[in-house]
């Protein structure tokens, strides 16, 4: 507790548009899953990279990997928060339209990038599963045509027995 750190200044929109640009350069490094020596290793490696970088554009702040790491983070939470409140409105009861939840700049980017780690996996069997319309490369079948491919599908799929 000898150390105590003066507050920097909050993050400008710019800022953090570019240290989202920046971690998507280097995204395979950064989220990769592992955790060994190696790979912690190359992960600290990256973020030094993009310290340097973000430093070097834009000229405002000095921020430390570690301020940049956490701003990330905090972004990445804050951005599957809302992703989350969002879905959550839409199958929610009471009436009325859903809140309308707005995304910045950075989380669009974020949400993006992350895309099926926000998304979830969807299961036929949840009772919230949305089913796709087909679309259908023809026109619909009208008369005989019809007729004769219903006829067609049971013939295919009837068991003998």
């Amino acid at each position: 507790m000898d150390k105590k750190f003066a507050k920097s200044c909050n993050f400008s929109m710019k800022e953090e548009c570019l240290l989202i640009s920046l971690v998507k350069t280097y995204r395979h490094e950064i989220e990769c899953k592992k955790s060994n020596t190696n790979s912690n290793k190359i992960k600290k490696q990256a973020w030094d990279k993009i310290d340097r970088e973000l430093n070097t554009i834009s000229g405002e702040t000095y921020r430390t990997s570690q301020t940049l790491r956490n701003k990330y983070e905090n972004l990445k939470k804050r951005t599957k928060k809302k992703v989350a409140d969002m879905k959550s409105n839409i199958y929610g009861t009471g009436g009325g339209p859903p809140e309308e939840i707005k995304f910045n700049g950075a989380e669009k980017a974020i949400e993006e990038m992350m895309g099926s780690q926000f998304a979830g996996l969807s299961s036929e069997f949840d009772s919230d599963f949305i089913l796709e319309p087909i679309a259908l490369e023809e026109g619909p079948l009208v008369g005989s045509e019809a007729i004769e491919d219903h006829i067609a599908l049971q013939e295919t799929f009837s068991v003998s027995i």
